[in-house]
């Protein structure tokens, strides 16, 4: 991508580590409750509670940076827009495989932890961008790709729930983490290139799809027969409104980062104190309704605009470094994470399902589980797991093992 910004994808790269670190945390005895999730209702936030919207948020600073590297390959915005379509399509297809294997049927011929590394097999086999360094294997993974397809067709048709009864039994439940994303990704795209660098017409995006997130909360398509499958005031409505958000901060780093770094980070910080203070002000209408508390279940509008802010700052924190302070070795370790985020966040999930594997075919103990009954230890083992996911994405980075949608 030409004048990449760099500040951008090591940013990701920290958001990926840190995704990595607290989910596996969240599996360890007597974590301190500002390492978890905040109780839904208590009208808070963790630093835990922040890393979705964050990768939210960065999904819409690339926006301007992706759709013009199009353009200037000559694509037409049909063109593009295809391309929207298909990625958020892909990404929804990956989110519903992972979500299903939560409810895996443990009575099925076919164990989960096979079928988990299988399915992931699958997934790299079909999105893996094609090596460019050897012919045969651009020409082997080209061959891969169809045997990728047809693995996930065959796996989407012998999986099996004990709750459901069906002869295809995968349910889009919450879509997962990535088909939220896909679906964000999909609507505030839509809006995005509907006011290409407009930054005052996407502003006005972002008030409707929170407004549109207080319309559902207030019983707008409360009896829509898809509400059963989609919770429209989160998917179409906030989720939304935080990749436009991320899109218009993309924007000024477009605009500013070549001319006049400093400017660049002064519009930003004042950008992001205009989401906090409107963050802060709509949480004073909590005793109202509770679609004005912080609630990162319900991805409230003052949650969503408080991890903007949030997210702007640490991005500040970095492009002051990196850009404007030329301090950039530190972050070669965190890069290929950045660069490669979906590789990344299905490494630790295939790392797991190899352990159980391990585990039941050589009947030993679960010592990685054992490690977590203690906090110190469980602590100790989510960093070093976090710490070998974003090496490990670095080491297929260079093997051109790399996810692309």
């Amino acid at each position: 991508m030409k004048n990449r910004v760099n500040s951008i994808d090591i940013l990701r790269g920290i958001i990926i580590l840190i995704m990595i670190f607290v989910n596996d945390l969240a599996g360890v005895a007597n974590v301190p409750a500002w390492m978890k999730h905040a109780m839904p209702g208590s009208n808070t936030m963790t630093f835990v509670d922040l890393v979705f919207p964050a990768f939210l948020f960065i999904v819409g600073m690339s926006m301007p940076f992706a759709f013009d590297a199009r353009r200037r390959q000559g694509a037409s915005i049909p063109e593009i827009g295809k391309h929207i379509l298909i990625r958020s399509i892909n990404l929804i297809i990956i989110g519903v495989f992972m979500v299903n294997t939560s409810g895996y049927s443990k009575n099925h011929w076919l164990p989960v932890s096979v079928y988990i590394l299988l399915m992931y097999l699958f997934i790299i086999f079909t999105w893996n961008r094609k090596p460019r360094k050897s012919k045969k294997m651009k020409a082997l993974f080209s061959k891969l790709k169809y045997v990728g397809i047809a693995g996930l067709v065959a796996l989407a048709l012998i999986y099996s729930s004990d709750s459901v009864n069906s002869l295809i039994e995968l349910r889009t439940r919450w879509w997962g983490i990535l088909g939220l994303i896909g679906w964000a990704y999909l609507v505030a795209s839509i809006f995005f290139l509907s006011f290409p660098k407009n930054k005052f017409g996407l502003l006005l995006s972002m008030g409707f799809l929170y407004c549109f997130f207080m319309a559902c909360e207030a019983g707008f398509l409360a009896n829509t027969c898809l509400r059963k499958h989609i919770i429209f005031s989160s998917v179409f409505g906030s989720h939304s409104a935080i990749v436009i958000s991320g899109a218009i901060s993309g924007l000024i780093i477009q605009q500013y980062h070549h001319e006049n770094k400093w400017q660049c980070f002064k519009i930003n910080l004042l950008y992001s104190v205009g989401l906090l203070v409107c963050g802060l002000l709509l949480n004073q209408l909590s005793p109202i309704h509770k679609m004005f508390t912080i609630d990162k279940i319900m991805a409230t509008p003052a949650f969503g605009l408080l991890s903007s802010a949030f997210t702007i700052w640490i991005w500040l924190f970095v492009y002051f470094i990196m850009d404007i302070r030329g301090k950039i070795n530190w972050s070669k370790f965190l890069k290929p994470a950045g660069m490669n985020p979906l590789f990344a966040y299905i490494l630790a999930p295939i790392l797991m399902a190899f352990l159980q594997f391990l585990n039941e075919i050589l009947g030993a103990p679960d010592f990685y589980h054992m490690l977590g009954r203690n906090f110190y230890t469980g602590l100790f083992r989510s960093l070093l797991l976090a710490t070998l996911i974003t090496w490990l994405t670095g080491y297929f980075k260079q093997k051109e093992i790399w996810l692309k949608l």
